[in-house]
C-alpha cells in the first residue's frame, strides 16, 4: 500500500471543481490522497488531455507519470490543496472550474541519466555487472525498486471511471 508522504485530505463540505490539464508529452496517474494517507488513483490521462474532477476543499491530489512513477507538478508544486472554495455561481452559472497543470519537475542531469539507465536494466541484478560507483548503483536500485512498487499501485481495484477531456 502507498503512503503520501504524510499528507492526508481533510474532511470538508465545500464543494470545488477543478479540471486536470496533462501538460507533459506522457501519461499520468490522477491520485488522490484519502483521509488516511493512502493514495487512490482516479485515472490515467493522456497527454494534453483534461479530466474533470468535483472534489472538495483540504482534499490533497498528487500525480505520477504512469510508467515510472516519477512525481510530477500541479500548478508547480508536488501537490495540489485548496483550503478556501470558490465563490459560487448564481442559480444558472455554475463556478468555473480550476485549472490545475500537470508538468514535469525540474530534474538533475544525473537523476535524468540515471532513470534511462535504470529503464534499460529493468531488473536490479543487472546492476552489479556496471563499473560504476557504488552510490550510483544503489541510487538505480532504489530506482527500480520503487517503479515496481508503483505498478502495484497501479494494478489496483477501484479506478474510478470520470469524464476525460481532450484540450488540444
Amino acid at each position: 500500500m502507498f503512503f503520501a508522504d504524510g499528507l492526508v485530505s481533510l474532511p470538508s463540505n465545500e464543494r470545488l471543481l477543478v479540471v486536470f490539464i496533462n501538460t507533459t508529452r506522457r501519461p499520468v496517474d490522477i491520485i488522490w490522497v484519502d483521509f488516511h494517507g493512502f493514495l487512490v488513483k482516479y485515472c490515467e490521462l493522456q497527454s494534453g488531455a483534461g479530466f474533470k474532477v468535483d472534489t472538495y476543499t483540504n482534499h490533497c491530489w498528487r500525480c505520477f507519470e504512469s510508467y515510472s512513477g516519477t512525481p510530477l507538478h500541479l500548478n508547480g508544486k508536488s501537490f495540489y490543496r485548496r483550503r478556501i472554495a470558490m465563490p459560487r455561481g448564481n442559480d444558472r452559472q455554475e463556478s468555473p472550474r480550476i485549472p490545475i497543470r500537470i508538468s514535469m519537475p525540474m530534474t538533475s542531469l544525473k537523476d535524468l541519466c540515471l532513470n534511462e539507465i535504470s529503464w534499460s536494466l529493468r531488473t536490479q541484478d543487472k546492476v552489479g555487472k556496471l563499473e560504476i560507483p557504488e552510490t550510483l548503483k544503489r541510487e538505480l536500485i532504489d530506482m527500480i525498486r520503487e517503479r515496481k512498487d508503483y505498478s502495484v499501485l497501479t494494478r489496483r481495484d477501484g479506478v474510478r471511471n470520470q469524464q476525460i477531456l481532450w484540450y488540444y
